[in-house]
């Protein structure tokens, strides 16, 4: 999905940048100038991402394109001010110097470094504040991010005025020159917007001085719906929220939950403090009658166990009852192995686990807490009842979803 995103989005949308760039500084090498830094810090971003972790996670996907805008407003800050440096230099031009006392690049720099350094420092201080992280992908964004900002505002402060003189030149201060002396002498050949005046900014600047009463309302008035917004605003890191209603992942996971089963799971170990031959047919019981109440809840649709592959364990008394449950044991230290493979028994010097995968199709992050207790609880209840007292057992709750939805909550958190 990602890869088609930017299949279809990233050509469009660097288009539309770099006409709106266009349109703000109208100067094509003005707008040039300040992509080739913003792509610079796009690609040290990448290129960290490569070097320190080599490969792109769900986290980090988002660092270069994080990286390339914010380089990009430092860039334009400086443009910025090179503007006003070039209106001062064809001021000195037309009063009859023969060229500017100062470079423009030069003085854009002497103006704007110690803005764009003081944001860019703020900037890395809010990002190292996701060192204290425990998830990896997280404190990883946040020293990449800052060190390739830390790098980008570096590069961009010490090479802005070589480059300025290498794509501009002194080509916008001749022809500011001559556009201000044809404004003074009223020759309207030449009094046109020029690269360092966009056509509608004065009367849009004017309209903001006449209207300031009407601009603030507008802005209290959208404060206002956005904050009753946020007591609307919900998280979620639900797979099928995350696409659209036609995406084909998303078809695909509903086909397979209609025709194969469901996929969320929560993973219950019914573990044994030691190995115990004698009392297998005791343990075989107790995990048969934590699964039937398993099996109960309405959440649960189907538990997966070792007793998937065996026989129901025996509660009639008597000779046959002795009998079925004395060839069952058999039956099961015969294939040990089989189990262990299958992956629902292991037995190891901690001592011996059974697993129970139970199936809950309306497993979700909004309710997975709630329905993990619940299953727990019912869990521990037949533990420590009359029926598991002395079997030294306890539950234990693992699994792929238990651990998403703590890395979840630990990631919404940060």
């Amino acid at each position: 999905s990602s890869r088609e995103s930017m299949q279809y989005y990233v050509v469009p949308s660097s288009l539309l940048a770099l006409i709106a760039a266009w349109y703000c500084l109208c100067s094509v090498r003005l707008t040039l100038l300040v992509f080739s830094f913003a792509g610079f810090g796009q690609v040290l971003g990448m290129a960290l991402v490569a070097f320190a972790i080599g490969e792109m996670s769900a986290v980090l996907v988002v660092l270069p394109t994080l990286v390339f805008m914010l380089t990009l407003s430092a860039a334009v800050h400086l443009a910025n001010y090179y503007r006003d440096a070039i209106h001062a230099a064809a001021e000195q031009v037309q009063s009859g110097e023969q060229s500017a006392r100062q470079l423009p690049s030069v003085r854009a720099l002497e103006l704007g470094w110690w803005p764009c350094a003081l944001a860019a420092t703020t900037t890395v201080i809010g990002f190292a504040s996701l060192f204290i992280s425990q998830l990896a992908p997280v404190w990883q964004f946040g020293l990449l991010a800052g060190l390739g900002l830390s790098l980008s505002t570096l590069v961009l402060l010490c090479c802005f005025p070589a480059v300025c003189r290498l794509m501009v030149g002194d080509t916008l201060i001749r022809r500011t020159a001559e556009v201000s002396k044809a404004r003074s002498t009223g020759d309207a050949r030449h009094a046109h917007p020029t690269a360092i005046e966009a056509a509608g900014i004065e009367r849009l600047l004017s309209w903001i001085l006449r209207s300031p009463s009407g601009i603030s309302t507008a802005g209290v008035l959208l404060l206002i719906i956005a904050v009753v917004g946020v007591f609307r605003l919900r998280t979620s890191t639900e797979f099928d929220d995350m696409f659209g209603e036609q995406s084909r992942a998303v078809q695909n996971l509903r086909w397979l939950q209609d025709n194969v089963g469901p996929l969320n799971a929560l993973e219950f170990q019914l573990q044994f403090g030691e190995c115990d031959d004698e009392r297998l047919i005791e343990r075989l019981t107790l995990l048969q009658t934590i699964a039937e109440e398993l099996s109960a809840s309405e959440h649960v649709t189907h538990v997966y166990s070792a007793l998937t592959f065996l026989p129901e364990v025996s509660e009639k008394s008597g000779m046959r009852g002795t009998i079925q449950r004395s060839i069952l044991k058999r039956k099961v230290l015969a294939n040990v192995e089989a189990l262990r493979a299958s992956q629902v028994w292991s037995r190891d010097e901690q001592g011996e686990t059974w697993r129970l995968s139970v199936r809950i199709p309306e497993l979700r992050s909004d309710n997975f807490y709630a329905i993990r207790d619940e299953l727990l609880a019912r869990c521990e209840a037949l533990v420590s009842s009359p029926a598991g007292e002395g079997s030294q057992a306890q539950m234990v709750v693992s699994g792929l979803r238990a651990v998403v939805e703590t890395a979840h909550q630990t990631l919404l958190g940060d």
